[in-house]
């Protein structure tokens, strides 16, 4: 007994389908396959699933958390040998551009943060901070991506305090840092 695909990567906060896949068919009745995950803060597993009478597979479907890293979910049935199959819960990209680069000291420009596909359920917030906020500041310090949204509603500002460098980032749970 299997779990299939052996290997997947999964965005954080969505969800996947996977399989069991059994070596011959389900007796008759069916066949209940109890299902455990290595690491329920980062996958969600159903408690079971149910292979269909004269069938080989059953289909079920993992949730991902915001938990970035890799979590193993194990089949298991009486009579029959397990195999494990990993998910790798990865970071959505986010991205975050500056209207105006290089910025001159004492004026301000907009920043735009966007994602490549709408916010999941519940929104994605964002903290925003200069690497160097004796160079630049930004503002608000967090902005919110509402559910279904791209970007966030309101201005984000950048502001120039003095000469030199800095790196604005944008960090959210379940997303990778976004860096302009």
């Amino acid at each position: 007994m299997v779990v299939s695909p052996a290997t997947s990567n999964v965005s954080a906060r969505s969800t996947s389908r996977l399989f069991v896949v059994l070596g011959t068919p389900a007796p008759a009745g069916g066949l209940a396959v109890a299902l455990a995950g290595s690491d329920p803060t980062r996958v969600v597993v159903p408690a079971l699933v149910t292979v269909a009478a004269g069938s080989r597979s059953a289909a079920f479907t993992v949730s991902t958390t915001s938990v970035l890293g890799t979590a193993t979910v194990t089949p298991s049935a009486l009579g029959l040998v397990p195999s494990t199959a990993s998910v790798t819960v990865v970071g959505r990209v986010a991205g975050l551009a500056l209207s105006a680069n290089p910025l001159a000291v004492g004026l301000s420009t907009g920043a735009t943060l966007t994602l490549p596909e709408p916010a999941a359920q519940g929104g994605a917030s964002f903290v925003l901070l200069s690497s160097d906020p004796s160079v630049a500041t930004v503002s608000p310090a967090v902005v919110v991506i509402p559910e279904g949204a791209l970007s966030p509603i309101g201005a984000i500002t950048v502001t120039g305090v003095s000469r030199g460098t800095t790196l604005l980032v944008a960090r959210a749970d379940g997303y990778l840092p976004a860096e302009a």
